[in-house]
Order: structure tokens, then C-alpha cells, then sequence
């Protein structure tokens, strides 16, 4: 399907890459809830985020350099207030840096925009403690958006 909306979490990329993440830290998918307060229907929590696991460990390090996956990962620590390493902040700033789609608009663009207000996110946020949720639109919400 590819993406809908020009926010971090708009697209199935985006969205499959949490799933990876929630796998890999035995969140588990709320069906009953997907569209409740947690995030896309994910129960995290900062403990759990921060607790982290072997299988998140590796996949963190294959998955360093790639642009989206890192952009959820932030959004995630986010989204819990949990704590990101300098290292892991560096790489989700660098990654949304990077992001293909904000390169080839410009930074003026939507997606631009929403990069520029995860960036500051994860600058003003990254030592945890406090949860910040960013814009965020699902499917449903664009679709009723555009037929609206």
C-alpha cells in the first residue's frame, strides 16, 4: 500500500517496522484496542522499552542504518518517555537526516516538516523521562481526511 500520510508512522514500512520492534520485545498486538490510546494498538511501556532484549540488541545493530527503521525506533522511546543512548540518538537523528522522501521534497515539504519536529523531539527528549507524542495519521484518518 505504501504510505498515506507524510508523518513518521504513515505507511506500512513504518508500521511493519514496529511490529519488528514489538516482536522483538514480546509486545504483543492488541486487536481488541488497536485504535486506543497505546501506540497503533501496542501496548509498550518504558520499562519494557528500556529493559530491551537480546533480539532487539541485534536487531538494532542490523538495522542502524536504515532511514525508517530508525525513525520508529525513536518514535518509540518517544512515545514511552524511554531513555535512548547517545549513540542511538545520533543514529535516529542521522536517519531521519537521511529520510529519502524529505531529500527528494525538500525540507520545506510535509514530510519535511514532520522530520524537522521528530528531530527537535529527539534532541529536547532523548534522555527519557517524559513522553512526547508526535503527529501521527492513520489510514482511515487520511482516507476521511481526502473524502471529507
Amino acid at each position: 500500500m505504501g504510505w498515506w500520510s507524510a508523518t513518521i508512522l504513515g505507511g506500512d514500512e513504518p508500521l511493519d517496522d514496529l511490529g519488528n520492534i514489538a516482536d522483538a520485545l514480546g509486545v504483543k498486538f492488541d486487536y481488541d484496542d488497536e485504535y486506543g490510546p497505546d501506540f497503533h494498538g501496542y501496548h509498550f511501556t518504558r520499562k519494557v522499552v528500556e529493559a530491551g532484549s537480546p533480539k532487539l540488541v541485534a536487531l538494532l545493530k542490523r538495522r542502524m542504518d536504515d532511514s525508517v527503521f530508525m525513525q520508529v525506533w525513536g518514535a518509540v522511546c518517544l512515545w514511552t518517555g524511554a531513555k535512548m543512548t547517545a549513540k542511538e540518538r545520533d543514529a535516529v537523528i542521522a536517519a531521519a537526516k537521511a529520510d529519502e522522501w524529505m531529500r527528494e521534497e525538500g525540507t520545506g515539504s510535509e514530510r519535511g516538516g514532520f522530520i524537522d519536529e521528530f528531530i527537535a523531539a529527539v534532541r529536547e527528549n532523548w534522555k527519557g523521562g517524559k513522553t512526547t507524542t508526535l503527529k501521527d495519521q492513520g489510514l482511515f484518518d487520511r482516507i476521511a481526511e481526502v473524502l471529507g
